[in-house]
């Protein structure tokens, strides 16, 4: 029995972890419209793009 309560316990700490981790479809969608305008900058040479090197590290960290 004790165990099932450490079992229980522990699925629902994972259950909240996993939630956490998550981000919802107006987080994913502003992401995606920022981009867009980003590049639509680039296109119009208002703004400089980043070099493939800098931006690989920007992943990295």
């Amino acid at each position: 029995m004790i165990a099932l309560k450490r079992l229980v316990k522990y699925i629902r700490r994972q259950k909240k972890a996993v939630e956490k981790e998550t981000i919802g479809k107006e987080e994913i969608l502003a992401g995606i419209e920022a981009s867009l305008i980003e590049l639509e900058l680039i296109r119009a040479g208002k703004k400089k793009a980043k070099d493939i090197n800098e931006f690989l590290d920007e992943l990295q960290d």
